[in-house]
């Protein structure tokens, strides 16, 4: 159900959670006057226990389901934190990429006089090639130490 199409609301699964809960009360309610009235009226007590065990294996359902619904919360929580690990991977890939590239473009971006190929003629060229060599170097950085995965 999981895997193979869209992931369903979890908040369906709290809804429903809420109410096997509340069935589970009134099952458990009830069991206990049946047995009330199977202990102190002996007229009644035959058809109260016939009621008892019939209400307990509809109570073992209800806890099983209740238990199918905590683990199936469990793996869309699950299935939340990787999609957002994968998310966060990835920004911060791009981050460490991008940072090298944007210091150099602030240091070039400065109003300052004496920086470096300000009077040359292709200065802009080559503080772009900088950059890009920067985040290029950032990248090969990556790769080699393991951060960057195929």
């Amino acid at each position: 159900m999981l895997k193979d199409g869209p992931a369903p609301d979890a908040r369906r699964f709290i809804t429903l959670r809420a109410v096997m809960v509340r069935l589970h009360r009134a099952f458990v309610g009830l069991r206990t006057m049946l047995r009330r009235l199977e202990d102190r009226h002996e007229p009644y007590a035959e058809a109260a226990a016939k009621a008892v065990s019939k209400l307990a294996p509809l109570d073992a359902d209800l806890q099983a389901v209740q238990s199918q619904l905590r683990l199936l919360r469990d793996e869309l929580d699950l299935q939340a934190t990787q999609q957002t690990n994968k998310n966060l991977y990835f920004l911060s890939i791009l981050t460490a990429l991008f940072m090298p590239a944007t210091l150099v473009t602030g240091i070039f971006g400065m109003n300052t006089s004496g920086l470096l190929w300000t009077g040359g003629r292709h200065g802009s060229l080559l503080a772009t090639g900088l950059a890009a060599g920067s985040a290029l170097l950032a990248y090969l950085i990556l790769r080699i130490s393991g951060f960057i995965r195929r």
